[in-house]
């Protein structure tokens, strides 16, 4: 009851509204000011003690009111009888089975997607790296190029002896494959020195040699892998050396095996049939 109700009531009239809400300490102060003013008149506040006392025995005549399990089906009978009561319930429980089973079904299928993705997470930052291809074709016509233009920046290991040369591949560690001993492919070639290029994925030994005469350059190079890698090229035969050769804007390149999984490869700028005639001298079959 509002405000503007209570001050349109009497004296009388606001005790008996408000009795409950004062017992309860809910009156507003305006409100317990105006009650206080009207206890002491009428009997009221015998009135107030007589209803506080009837009201805490209506509550506990209210505690003794419960409904026991034969009222209760009784009242549900009212509703439906006991065959549709159980076939209601038989279908809420078979209801629930159904959403529980899909509710596990799904959890698992999560836990386990979760699994299979750090799986693969996993495997993916901690296993083995694949080795991404190699191209002997281009990255060592491009390392000729670059040591023809620094050769000391590019030589590891300058020398003009041969024999030097033949031991520092031997003694390289971890090369992964037996390096030929390299002999002179013409008398008008000096070796100039040797290097391991390490690409990660695979180590390619080589040597250089140098003409005085023409003033060029010739690379002999040494790594693992098979013809079967190369674009196909006519194979050519130099007393029994089989080749395959290719040619760049500055270079001709010819590759052949050297034994199983191990490729020879020679880049200079003279002519093919020159290049496989210095194979043979420099590493033969």
């Amino acid at each position: 009851m509002s405000n503007n109700s209570a001050t349109n009531l009497s004296d009388d009239q606001f005790f008996f509204a408000y009795l409950s809400e004062y017992q309860d300490g809910s009156l507003s102060e305006s409100d317990k000011a105006r009650f206080d003013s009207v206890m002491g008149t009428n009997g009221n506040e015998q009135r107030l003690v007589d209803y506080g006392l009837a009201r805490g025995q209506l509550q506990l005549e209210f505690q003794k009111v419960f409904v026991d399990d034969e009222l209760t089906h009784q009242l549900h009978v009212l509703l439906e009888d006991d065959a549709a009561r159980a076939n209601h319930e038989a279908s809420d429980i078979e209801e629930f089975a159904r959403v529980s089973v899909a509710a596990r079904l799904i959890r698992g299928g999560l836990i386990a997607l979760a699994v299979i993705g750090l799986g693969i997470g996993g495997y993916y930052w901690l296993g083995p790296k694949s080795k991404p291809k190699f191209s002997a074709l281009d990255s060592l016509v491009y390392e000729s190029a670059v040591m023809i233009e620094d050769p000391e920046g590019r030589l590891d290991f300058p020398t003009n002896e041969l024999d030097e040369l033949r031991d520092y591949f031997a003694r390289y560690p971890n090369l992964g494959f037996s390096a030929k001993p390299i002999k002179s492919p013409e008398s008008d070639w000096q070796v100039e020195g040797a290097a391991v290029i390490d690409y990660e994925v695979q180590k390619i030994a080589v040597a250089q040699f140098g003409s005085l005469a023409q003033k060029d350059k010739l690379f002999i190079y040494q790594f693992e892998g098979r013809l079967e890698d190369f674009p196909y090229s006519q194979p050519g035969n130099y007393q029994g050396l089989l080749y395959q050769t290719y040619a760049s804007d500055y270079f001709n390149v010819l590759v052949w095996e050297l034994e199983d999984n191990v490729i020879g490869m020679i880049v200079g700028s003279r002519k093919a049939e020159e290049l496989a005639q210095a194979a043979f001298k420099a590493v033969g079959l």
